[in-house]
């Protein structure tokens, strides 16, 4: 079986991938993958990326229901996932690893601006001080100017291909950051934060429950 057909298999029954997500994953398996096992979602001719599909998976068994984890964000293993609000609308989610991140939250309110937000062309999505930056400007934070950069240094890619199958398919513009459609994301240990997400995940998972 593809790995596209194994990815859409992989999602549990009440928490399919909606229309517009499949045919992204439709579309990213045309476009000449380095291998069959996991996909960059910004480029698939490109390694350097962090950012890929990976088989959806549950985070934990109390919320195999309602949160589907299906993409890397980061090399620390941060996760981005499909989650089922209370209101049963579906919604796409960040979770920190724990061990390098720490941003929890709502990425995008709907499957569009899921990919829109992949689109900008982050090589990580998984850090809270990168998202009010371009990807470059994240690059530069990270590895200081370019006349600083170690020979092997990558600079990120801009996704031409999926910026224009994103506006031929969706009509849709490219924000310049991230932050344009995330807003600002809470972090685990922030008691009390507004984020829908964040409020359903730490009452689950008792992140806050006094010992």
């Amino acid at each position: 079986m593809h790995f596209v057909d194994r990815l859409i298999a992989s999602f549990p029954p009440a928490l399919q991938p909606p229309e517009e997500l499949v045919r992204y994953f439709r579309w990213i398996a045309s476009q000449e993958p380095v291998n069959d096992r996991n996909y960059s979602l910004i480029d698939p001719s490109q390694t350097s990326s962090e950012v890929s599909l990976e088989l959806a998976d549950r985070w934990s068994d109390i919320t195999a229901d309602r949160l589907a984890p299906f993409c890397r964000t980061g090399g620390d293993g941060s996760v981005a996932a499909l989650w089922r609000d209370e209101e049963g609308e579906l919604r796409f989610v960040h979770l920190g690893s724990g061990s390098g991140s720490i941003m929890v939250g709502v990425l995008a309110n709907n499957a569009v601006d899921f990919l829109r937000l992949l689109a900008i062309g982050y090589q990580e999505l998984c850090w809270p001080d990168h998202l009010p930056l371009t990807p470059m400007e994240a690059f530069i934070h990270e590895n200081g100017e370019p006349d600083e950069w170690d020979d092997d240094a990558e600079p990120p890619v801009v996704p031409l291909a999926l910026q224009q199958w994103l506006q031929q398919e969706f009509d849709a513009d490219i924000p310049l950051t991230a932050a344009e459609l995330t807003g600002v994301l809470p972090s685990y240990d922030k008691a009390g934060a507004s984020d829908p997400f964040y409020q359903w995940i730490a009452k689950v998972e008792n992140w806050h429950e006094e010992k």
